[in-house]
Parts: C-alpha cells; sequence; structure tokens
C-alpha cells in the first residue's frame, strides 16, 4: 500500500502532459495484443532452446536410442562395417558425441534458461563417471550409462516442470499487480478531477 502512495504521490507531482505519457506507457503494458506477441516469441525461443538442449543431452546416447528402437522391431545392423570405427554404433556415438557441443552452442544463440543446461550436463557427468569407473575395473556399458541418464533426466524434469509452473504463477500475478496500479492510478486521477470541478 505504502509502494501504491509513492507511485501516487510522484504521480501527481508531474504536469499534465507527463501525466498523460505515463498512462499511454502503463496501458500499453496493459495490451493484450502486445502481450500475446511477446508471449508467443517468448515461448517460441523457450521451446527451441528447450528442444536444443534436450537434444544435445540426449545425442550422446543415439546410438543406444538407435539400438533399442531396432532390437524392438526386430532389425540388427550389426553386420555393417564403418572403417576405422569397430562397429556402427561406435560411429553413430561418435556422430552424437560431436553433435551435442554444436547443438549447445546454437542453443546460447537463445538465451535459454540456464537450469537447461542441466541436459547436457547429466550426459557428460554420466559418461564421465562411467569412463573413470571402466577404468577402475568395472564394467559399465552404454546401456547402462543411457538408463541411468533418463532417471536423472526424469528427475530433472519434474523439478524443472515444477519452476516452469511457479514462474507462470509469478508472471500473472505480476501482470494483475501492474492491472491493480494502473486501476489505481487512473481512479485517483478521476477522483482529483472530480475534486477540482
Amino acid at each position: 500500500m505504502n509502494k501504491e502512495k509513492r507511485i501516487l504521490t510522484l504521480f501527481k507531482e508531474l504536469n499534465q502532459e507527463e501525466q498523460c505519457y505515463v498512462l499511454k506507457q502503463l496501458t500499453q503494458i496493459k495490451s493484450d495484443e502486445l502481450n500475446t506477441k511477446i508471449s508467443k516469441i517468448n515461448t517460441k525461443t523457450a521451446f527451441l532452446s528447450f528442444f536444443l538442449l534436450f537434444t544435445s543431452g540426449l545425442s550422446p546416447f543415439i546410438d543406444n536410442f538407435l539400438y533399442l528402437i531396432l532390437k524392438l522391431f526386430g532389425v540388427s545392423i550389426d553386420d555393417l562395417e564403418v572403417y576405422y570405427f569397430i562397429d556402427i554404433y561406435a560411429f553413430i556415438w561418435t556422430i552424437g558425441v560431436i553433435l551435442s557441443p554444436i547443438l549447445i552452442i546454437v542453443s546460447t544463440y537463445f538465451r535459454p534458461s540456464k537450469i537447461l543446461y542441466i541436459f547436457p550436463l547429466f550426459a557428460y557427468l554420466t559418461m564421465l563417471i562411467a569412463a573413470i569407473l571402466n577404468f577402475s575395473g568395472f564394467f559399465i556399458s552404454g546401456l547402462t550409462q543411457f538408463y541411468a541418464f533418463i532417471i536423472l533426466i526424469s528427475i530433472c524434469s519434474f523439478y524443472l516442470l515444477k519452476r516452469i509452473r511457479q514462474f507462470i504463477k509469478t508472471a500473472i500475478l505480476s501482470d494483475s499487480i501492474k492491472i491493480e496500479v494502473i486501476e489505481n492510478v487512473l481512479k485517483e486521477l478521476n477522483n482529483n478531477k472530480s475534486n477540482e470541478v
């Protein structure tokens, strides 16, 4: 309430022309058309950056994903030979690992939320831990790494959805506060005009 009084006091100190300018600026914020354009742009870039970062997290595991899909349909590509690689899955894994940082770099153009970098971070941490364990004498297969990654991403997704829900509630509350301040300023102006007459 004190903030509203301070705003109204400052607003009263402005001359008529300045008051009209401030009201025009405030009503532009209230405009549905402007808010829709902004939300469409933000939604598209947010979704695109989410998709790119999520894909960058999955791309090192594309060989395991492809293996599971082909196994599901009873197809085998184990016979295919690729020069300089042990098998076709090693080649696909290499392509996925190369694509991941490229996707991360492209996604930074869209200014994603920092929490979205958790997808590629989990992917590379999973591979790093598996490499260290394999070096230590434990055998961690690519599928085990893939399953660990999926479990970590599932936990992270629940947290991310909670944060998104909280952000939406905050945005709605912020808009309602702006509208309430505008309405209070307009009421005060109308009261001042009626008192002057």
